[in-house]
């Protein structure tokens, strides 16, 4: 049956995702076929997806890096406990042809071919946001955000928020909630292409790295490129992998590793973002990425490990960026925003399931 929030109809998937010897697959990434809606799973695979009764008629895509991507239909009912495995995608030695240019002319071509590929003028991002933080390998804190984001080519990009819900566990975690304002929402503008730019990603920085070409993979029968980087002096961005569209350049992965930064009170350790990008016609687009680091309190000689995923749900292209009632200003204090940690609080939005995990410790938090 059809549920219905903030008026739109919509049916709810849910189930989980695993290879072969049924192992959890996390970050794997559902789609509804002929749109830009998805999501990713959790670390134990778990996946809720909300389809609109407009597009229920579509197939769910399924796909991860080095599986082949699977189907499965959607239907206009609910379902619960599906069960998706993926296989692994078997690289035959006849399909790898590594074209005859030099591994620095690949990354300058996607360098030339940034502005011609990525969409910038008039994008419309609905995401979904999720930041961990763990201390002793329990969760100290809990902040989790739907929000509109409005990226064009020459304005600063536009934030609305619609929801937000967030839980201290420990003193420390609620501390730090306390004190915290919303720039990790600001900070996920990071994930969109084009707006900062990889050193590595730069014309006229490339001479600061070497470039090497690992191999080739292919991605839902699309060739790429898989090179590594390697800073040749310390630089800021110290490493990093982009995988390279071989027929239009376009890049799907970006993983960069940034060196360790130490102020006199705090140090910022093991920073890793990994973006993954969405090829749509012939335009890219963000899909959804993740940022682990660690966050040293010196004094304290405390290390909180935090991780970031940052999904876009939905993506549209709108020439205007449309606000609604329920969306508050990104200005306000994150303490202005409450809600249970009930999955029915995101209503029609999509969302990554929480881990068992992080469930136990919230019920055993309101128990104290």
């Amino acid at each position: 049956m059809a549920q219905i929030t903030n008026g739109q109809s919509y049916i709810q998937l849910s189930g989980v995702v695993t290879d072969k010897n049924h192992s959890p697959i996390q970050n794997a990434h559902i789609s509804v076929q002929g749109t830009k809606i998805g999501t990713i799973t959790n670390f134990q695979g778990q996946f809720v997806l909300k389809v609109s009764m407009t597009t229920c008629e579509s197939n769910l895509l399924i796909s991860h890096v080095g599986y082949q991507t699977a189907n499965f239909p959607a239907g206009c009912e609910n379902q619960h406990d599906i069960k998706v495995v993926l296989i692994d995608r078997v690289i035959h030695l006849d399909e790898v042809r590594i074209k005859a240019l030099s591994v620095e002319h690949i990354v300058l071509n996607a360098i030339t071919n940034l502005k011609k590929n990525y969409q910038l003028d008039s994008v419309q991002y609905t995401i979904f946001s999720r930041i961990t933080e763990m201390a002793d390998s329990s969760p100290i804190l809990l902040k989790e955000f739907v929000f509109n984001l409005y990226h064009d080519a020459d304005t600063k990009p536009q934030f609305y928020i619609i929801k937000v819900r967030s839980k201290g566990f420990t003193k420390l975690g609620s501390q730090r909630l306390k004190e915290d304002r919303l720039i990790d929402i600001h900070a996920t503008e990071s994930h969109i292409m084009l707006r900062y730019v990889p050193v590595f990603l730069k014309k006229n920085k490339m001479k600061r790295y070497i470039y090497e070409l690992i191999e080739e993979r292919f991605i839902e029968n699309e060739p790429y490129y898989v090179i590594s980087v390697t800073s040749q002096k310390k630089n800021y961005m110290d490493k990093g992998e982009i995988w390279i569209n071989k027929e239009n350049y376009g890049i799907f992965y970006l993983e960069e590793h940034y060196i360790d930064e130490h102020w006199k009170d705090e140090s910022k350790l093991n920073t890793v973002y990994k973006s993954y990008y969405l090829q749509d016609r012939n335009k890219w687009y963000f899909k959804y990425g993740v940022k682990d680091y660690a966050w040293k309190l010196n004094e304290e000689n405390i290390l909180i490990e935090i991780e970031r995923i940052t999904v876009a749900t939905d993506i549209t292209q709108s020439r205007t960026f449309e606000k609604s009632d329920e969306m508050g200003l990104m200005t306000q204090m994150l303490k202005d925003f409450t809600g249970n940690f009930n999955d029915d609080f995101w209503g029609s939005y999509n969302y990554v399931p929480l881990p068992d995990w992080i469930r136990e410790e919230i019920t055993d938090s309101n128990s104290r």
